[in-house]
């Protein structure tokens, strides 16, 4: 006899309400919106209850974990208080049957422990120095561009050069706007935030609500072909062919004539891949962003995720985007002379694009898989799916810390200043040692090899599907 789904409720409230034990299993169940349960440390959270009582200030990101245990992701994202003083409401329980934890993944914790007792997430005085200049130094790029543009010479050169200063100093604002949304700067999610807004949003031009929501999933679901919005860019691009070409996993394209289409536009990824990034991405970068912000409240590429900051954050952000295209519109309509004034702002826009290629060149040729057959721990997917460019003099000035993409992905709250020396003293030495993949390799030879990667998968568009 089957027992009743109605005594069955009773007893499982029962139990949440004495905080009781609960088996792996019973929290693989609750992994859905509106039902989601984590483990952490193996405690068991109810973070629907959560979702439904707090903004969480990651977005709804949180639900990719819903069933599992995310122990490492979570401590990846979260500092030790949020634990202690935030989730205390939220638990529910104990995990009667903990997985037993691998050596490697024990030293793994055991390494993050003591690079937070060796001061690598520390912030002292002369770090806010540190930080000070580099939010400081890219106006005065900024101002020496618009003082070029103001002078009105006929020179096209000139005009051209002010053109990449502006372009310049907001490709650099990027980088303080990305680790402000990463709490990699004070520590302090409110002072952070408020600089990603003013660095990222005002300067950059990139809401820093639109790249919390898309970034933080990019870092979750890195290089999953159905998850990760960095590489579901079909029907344009495809960085594996099994995207394409799987009869039961790959993207659907809705009609026989839209999968045609993405086969064809695949089969030239190749050719169009540096005029899209240096032209287009970035106005699509701003069409999605605005319908975000001003429009349906929800991100156009994770329709599930609305625009849930605090009405104070969210017109912050607002204002920022508008304050952004009001300055570049002065600048390059009222400021730069009549006649040089395409030409400036074109070199612009292709200096500040180049981020686009930067940021690819980290993940597009690295491993990728369906998110039904990820099973890698944290710190081994997190190193296989990216890729180091070799550091040298001009590297960190130009790749603002994105250079250690693989420490950055694993420690994603470490501030910039202490990835180089994750990576000597701790990364590489733990991936040297249980044999995990470390790819770091020159810039322009990891563009070659994302470029490669999408002329070899461009070559099999037209495959027969699979499975």
């Amino acid at each position: 006899m089957s027992p009743d789904p109605e005594v069955e409720q009773q007893n499982k409230r029962r139990r949440l309400q004495a905080g009781n034990e609960f088996t792996l299993e019973e929290v693989a169940q609750h992994d859905k919106a509106g039902d989601a349960w984590i483990v952490v440390d193996n405690v068991v959270y109810d973070i629907s209850k959560f979702l439904r009582t707090e903004a969480h200030p990651g977005g709804d990101v949180i639900l990719t974990q819903a069933g599992k245990d995310a122990t490492d992701i979570f401590h990846a994202y979260h500092p030790a208080y949020v634990a202690k003083r935030k989730f205390p409401k939220y638990r529910i329980g104990t995990v009667s049957d903990p997985p037993e934890v691998s050596e490697m993944l024990q030293e793994f914790r055991t390494m993050r422990k003591a690079m937070e007792d060796n001061g690598l997430y520390d912030v002292h005085w002369y770090h806010l120095v540190y930080w000070a200049w580099h939010v400081v130094y890219p106006g005065l790029i900024l101002a020496a561009g618009v003082y070029l543009l103001s002078r009105r010479e006929e020179s096209r050169a000139l005009n051209v050069l002010a053109g990449c200063l502006v372009g310049l100093a907001q490709h650099q604002w990027a980088f303080i706007g990305h680790d402000g949304s990463h709490g990699a700067i004070l520590k302090k999610w409110g002072p952070d935030f408020a600089l990603s807004i003013l660095c990222g949003t005002l300067g950059f031009g990139v809401s820093s609500s639109w790249w919390k929501y898309t970034h933080n999933n990019h870092h979750v679901v890195t290089n999953e072909h159905d998850r990760d919005t960095d590489i579901t860019h079909l029907p344009f691009y495809a960085v594996s062919k099994h995207m394409l070409l799987s009869k039961r996993k790959g993207t659907r394209m809705g009609g026989e004539l839209a999968t045609r289409f993405a086969h064809a536009m695949v089969r030239i990824q190749a050719l169009t891949f540096f005029p899209v990034m240096l032209l287009i991405a970035r106005a699509s970068l701003f069409v999605n962003m605005l319908i975000m912000m001003f429009v349906t409240d929800k991100v156009p590429t994770m329709q599930w995720q609305s625009f849930h900051q605090p009405l104070i954050w969210k017109n912050a952000d607002r204002a920022a985007v508008l304050g952004h295209l009001a300055w570049v519109y002065a600048v390059f309509v009222h400021v730069a002379p009549e006649g040089h004034r395409f030409a400036a702002f074109l070199a612009h826009w292709l200096v500040v694009s180049s981020l686009h290629v930067q940021l690819i060149a980290n993940h597009w040729d690295r491993p990728s898989k369906f998110s039904e057959d990820e099973d890698d721990i944290w710190v081994v997917k997190q190193a296989v799916t990216g890729r180091n460019y070799a550091s040298n003099w001009y590297s960190g000035w130009l790749h603002g810390g994105l250079e250690f993409q693989i420490e950055h992905h694993i420690f994603p709250r470490l501030p910039k200043y202490s990835l180089e020396r994750a990576g000597d003293e701790y990364v590489r030495p733990y991936c040297a040692k249980w044999g995990i993949p470390y790819s770091s390799t020159g810039f322009f030879h990891a563009v070659y090899d994302s470029w490669a990667n999408l002329a070899d998968v461009g070559a099999h568009s037209f495959d027969d599907k699979y499975d």
